[in-house]
């Protein structure tokens, strides 16, 4: 009898694990044939849009490469290099496919990318820096200096912005002595767009050093333009004894006493929410957007009071939509 129950038992036990066994099988067939059929359509749509790179449609070729990058398609890389390469191509579609091409990041496009950079069409230049900078390979890491460092103005503007996207570089590159000294070098630069774009990478590395040297420009500046990313840049620091400082910054310009107000919320000088309250019954359509930002940003129960009161008084359309997203998000 007891033989029996254990026969039994052995024979349940085994039927289980029969069952699990095929179970586990159909799972991974599944698996398999869902993969192979994303793998199909996804093989269909490069070939689909590869097709179109020979048409004879301008727009249709603009979609085509857009799309391929937006697939990431290294089938394409070789096409793509061929529009960049070939000179009676249109510019535009040049552009559009170093754009592509940065998606994509195959290796072998790096040659060509690095030999735009220096390109007469300003567009393909800008557009050969940021497509070089989302690869993120460190082998090109001399060639972004050289181009952050550039005696052209332009190729160093451009370059300083797309670094201020790019987390990658911002955390390799702050490490590199030559990129630093350029940047505290570029402080005192006679080209404004130079100066801003420095202190905004300035306020993202957030190094001690570099701190006050945007402290030194406090009292040096008399562009509003500078100003405003110099007090945007500070706040990143988030030193309280910076409030005075950037207190002295205020002039008649509402959008840069709309940012500071918003700073020095953010620093703990709370009574600035009242100057928030007040730029939200402005005018001006882009003072009352700025103080929703800055008000968004402080993320507080006065502040979320202040957003909710106005989402019933906005009249545009823009920052009504705007309002309910963000009153929305708090909610979440």
């Amino acid at each position: 009898m007891l033989n029996k129950k254990i026969t039994h038992s052995l024979t349940k036990i085994c039927t289980l694990y029969i069952v699990f066994f095929f179970s586990e099988i159909a799972i991974c067939q599944n698996f398999y044939t869902t993969q192979k059929g994303l793998s199909f359509g996804l093989n269909q749509k490069i070939q689909k849009n590869l097709g179109l790179l020979k048409s004879n449609n301008l727009n249709k070729k603009k979609v085509a490469i857009a799309r391929l990058g937006a697939l990431k398609a290294k089938e394409a890389v070789p096409e793509l290099l061929a529009i960049i390469q070939t000179d009676t191509i249109n510019n535009q579609l040049k552009r559009l496919s170093i754009n592509a091409l940065g998606n994509i990041k195959d290796l072998q496009a790096l040659e060509v990318l690095q030999h735009n950079l220096f390109n007469t069409d300003k567009e393909i230049s800008k557009a050969s820096i940021r497509a070089l900078l989302n690869f993120e390979d460190l082998s090109v890491s001399h060639q972004i200096i050289k181009l952050a460092t550039s005696e052209s103005n332009f190729l160093k503007v451009e370059t300083l912005a797309a670094l201020a996207t790019t987390n990658f570089w911002l955390s390799n590159l702050q490490k590199n002595t030559q990129f630093l000294k350029s940047l505290e070098n570029n402080i005192s630069n006679s080209n404004e767009e130079i100066q801003e774009k420095t202190i905004i990478l300035l306020g993202l590395i957030k190094n001690e050093k570099h701190h006050k040297l945007l402290h030194s420009l406090v009292h040096s500046t008399s562009s509003n333009r500078i100003k405003i990313q110099l007090v945007k840049a500070m706040v990143r620091y988030q030193k309280k004894s910076d409030i005075s400082s950037i207190k002295t910054l205020v002039n008649s310009d509402n959008m840069l006493h709309c940012i500071i107000a918003g700073s020095l919320v953010k620093l703990g000088d709370f009574e600035a929410i009242n100057n928030l309250k007040n730029f939200l019954n402005s005018d001006s359509i882009k003072i009352r957007m700025e103080a929703i930002y800055q008000l968004a940003s402080i993320r507080n129960k006065e502040s979320l009071e202040l957003l909710k009161t106005r989402q019933l008084l906005e009249k545009e359309p823009s920052l009504q939509r705007l309002l309910t997203f963000i009153t929305t998000q708090y909610n979440m």
